[in-house]
């Protein structure tokens, strides 16, 4: 019936999803009893494993360029992995991982390869493509710029600090209003000022959101719900430390009504 929404969603991947998911090596030569493994990789991976289970449907799909950027960036990916697995793990011998590292590496890869077995490589019009970039670009380089800047909680912070009062009372309070401010008021200021203020989006990241977009914008013709999974903060939200900033999928699906998501967020929406 037309208008009736089709029982099968789009998910479109960002190109660190494949390489979450492909990063895993249960070698016993590294003593690692759980393997070496991507911080990300169970909860990507468990969204891969959909994708196959409902092969058929067709659900997860990928381009050119999440292909070429994920195979360019797996070796540096790895590497941290690699890193940040010494780091926790006291009987692990970083040295001995990087004798073996072209092994894992391959192994990596293959697993690479597989997991695009549960996704369909989609083409773009580039034409399409090429229509939406201005919109995009002065999104990510002036309309969250500016709104990110709002956000600065310089003013509430010098506002704490200027609380009157000696006593260890007031002092207290004067403390505390000054580290909420840094906190609470706009979680994670700093990390989006870095991304959008200091630094402002790579013309790789933008183009894969221009895919996005044109996805996005091809399936809701089709009355076809679209999402797009990734786990880069110029997308996605932020959650550390017990705190939460979505501001900026936020934005994104109110001007370009898009939903940009975790794998976390995505799975109940598609298994």
């Amino acid at each position: 019936m037309q208008g009736t929404k089709l029982t099968e969603p789009k998910v479109f991947i960002d190109a660190n999803i494949l390489v979450s998911a492909s990063i895993l090596y249960v070698g016993k030569e590294l003593g690692l009893k759980n393997g070496l493994k991507h911080t990300f990789y169970d909860r990507c991976k468990t969204l891969i494993n959909i994708f196959k289970k409902r092969i058929d449907d067709k659900i997860g799909i990928y381009t050119k360029l999440v292909d070429v950027t994920a195979n360019r960036v797996m070796r540096d990916a790895l590497l941290s992995t690699i890193k940040e697995t010494s780091r926790n793990e006291s009987t692990v011998d970083e040295q001995k991982m990087l004798t073996v590292f072209s092994v894992i590496y391959s192994e990596c890869i293959r697993r690479s390869e597989e997991n695009k077995d549960a996704l369909v490589r989609e083409t773009v019009n580039e034409d399409k493509i090429n229509k939406l970039r201005d919109k995009a670009w002065e999104f990510f380089n002036v309309t969250l710029k500016n709104e990110i800047e709002k956000h600065n909680p310089k003013a509430k912070i010098e506002h704490a600090k200027n609380i009157k009062g000696s006593s260890l009372i007031m002092r207290a309070v004067r403390f505390t209003k000054i580290q909420d401010a840094k906190t609470f008021s706009f979680p994670h200021y700093g990390t989006l000022k870095l991304k959008f203020i200091d630094s402002g989006i790579g013309s790789e990241d933008l183009q894969l959101f221009l895919q996005a977009l044109y996805f996005n914008e091809l399936y809701a013709k089709q009355n076809i719900s679209f999402y797009f999974c990734s786990l880069d903060h110029h997308f996605v939200e932020i959650e550390k430390d017990g705190l939460v900033n979505d501001f900026v999928p936020a934005q994104i699906k109110e001007i370009f009504k898009m939903q940009c998501s975790k794998p976390e967020k995505i799975i109940p929406l598609v298994k």
